[in-house]
């Protein structure tokens, strides 16, 4: 019978809490939904913002591309929008969840039961929140692709008049190429670019103003000021045959807005000369130390206005600027290669030491070069270097232990021969030590 009492009692508890409870759930679940909707209109908010803040820059470019930017951020607004739109469905979504969670939980007696439903709901709702802004995230780098693939392309145009195609200059003779021509486009930063070969000999070339070009100019929006370009290029190391010369006109994205090409041939021109080295001879002795130098003199001649004279030392190199002056006794072979207003000074002279060299034989070779280094006639001289000098002599006119009588004998006749390989050894005479005669006079000795 108790046990009766106390089951009609917890039912009695039971039929008047059970109200309450429902209400208790239907608070709580209006508080969350309510919760859900603030952050999603804030979310709105956010990249309405942002979408005006991207309209505010993209006021601020060109006016040929404002039709195209204002359609792009029309697209842009209603792709946000969609996105707007999905995020109220998911939060109707999350409503109904939550309804459906609060009416399942109703019969549920266990409070720790109910705390875990509603943090799987919170969570619920976040995971709905951050793919709601990945999406709006994916929207707009659709957005901005979509953009940057619209932008308006530069157009331009230009020409080359001093190259015709096929032009043909003759090298060394020629050796800078004028290069000039004008150019125009619609924007006003581009560059002027020289390609030889495909490879890129300026990166910018000078600009120059062109009233001839103005009105063609005009029809670029008018916008290139200097619509001319010119430079004088060195081309005198170009070597013979067809190299294509390349223009192009590149806009501030680098980017080619136009290019013009023409067919340069260059023919190279061979030279005529001859020389002679005078000094040294040919094997000639060079006595070191006492020659600490020698001079190499001569002259040279050729058709090359700019020739220079190189001298080498056992194939090193000397010097190329060897002293340069006049020889008139060469003017009739000098007239055989253009004359002297082709090579005013044919001589040539330089002086070096050469107290370092090894005994034995070197070679000295002097070179006649052009303006690029080539070779038009070469000549080469051996020398031999001797470290000491050989030679030998005697006294003829005065016998060991021969005896005078002064002042009867007041003057005594000193002679003898003496011969080295030394061309210019002197005879010096010392009496008990002490130099007498500094330099005897010399005599021919036929029987020497």
């Amino acid at each position: 019978m108790k046990k009766v009492r106390f089951i009609i009692a917890l039912f009695l508890i039971f039929v008047i809490l059970f109200p309450y409870t429902n209400t208790v759930f239907a608070v709580y679940e209006n508080e969350l939904v309510n919760t859900i909707k603030q952050n999603s209109e804030e979310l709105q908010n956010e990249v309405l913002a942002d979408n005006t803040s991207i309209s505010e820059e993209e006021n601020k470019d060109e006016a040929k591309e404002e039709i195209k930017v204002e359609s792009n951020k029309t697209e842009k607004n209603e792709i946000v929008e969609n996105v707007v739109e999905d995020d109220k469905t998911i939060v109707n979504n999350v409503e109904e969840k939550n309804i459906t969670v609060a009416t399942e939980n109703v019969t549920e007696k266990n409070t720790n039961t109910n705390n875990e439903k509603n943090n799987q709901s919170k969570e619920s709702v976040n995971n709905e929140k951050e793919k709601i802004g990945s999406k709006i995230e994916s929207a707009i780098t659709t957005y901005d692709k979509k953009v940057e693939t619209t932008q308006v392309e530069t157009k331009g145009i230009m020409t080359l008049d001093t190259i015709t195609e096929g032009k043909t200059i003759t090298t060394p003779t020629t050796e800078y190429l004028r290069i000039a021509g004008w150019a125009v486009s619609d924007d006003p930063n581009t560059k002027i670019k020289l390609y030889i070969n495909g490879a890129c000999w300026l990166q910018d070339m000078k600009r120059t103003y062109r009233s001839d070009i103005v009105s063609i100019s005009n029809q670029y929006s008018g916008v290139t000021k200097n619509a001319g370009y010119e430079e004088n290029v060195y081309v005198g190391a170009l070597p013979e045959g067809r190299h294509i010369v390349r223009i192009d006109q590149v806009d501030s994205r680098g980017k080619v807005v136009s290019s013009f090409a023409r067919t340069l041939v260059v023919h190279r021109e061979n030279f005529r000369g001859t020389m002679c080295i005078d000094a040294p001879s040919n094997n000639q002795k060079i006595y070191v130390p006492n020659q600490k130098n020698i001079t190499v003199s001569g002259w040279a001649v050729s058709t090359e206005p700019k020739a220079k004279i190189r001298i080498y030392m056992d194939n090193t190199l000397i010097t190329e600027n060897a002293n340069r002056y006049s020889r008139p006794d060469v003017n009739s072979i000098a007239n055989q290669y253009g004359g002297t207003s082709v090579t005013p000074k044919s001589g040539f002279s330089v002086s070096f030491n050469v107290e370092k060299l090894k005994e034995g034989t070197h070679k000295v070779k002097v070179e006649q070069v052009d303006r690029s280094g080539n070779v038009i006639t070469s000549q080469e001289q051996k020398i031999n270097i001797k470290a000491e000098y050989r030679g030998i002599m005697t006294l003829d006119t005065i016998t060991e232990g021969k005896t005078i009588t002064t002042p009867t004998t007041e003057y005594l006749r000193i002679a003898g021969w003496a011969v080295s390989d030394d061309p210019n050894t002197k005879i010096k005479l010392y009496v008990n030590g002490a130099c007498w005669l500094q330099d005897m006079k010399r005599t021919y000795r036929s029987d020497i």
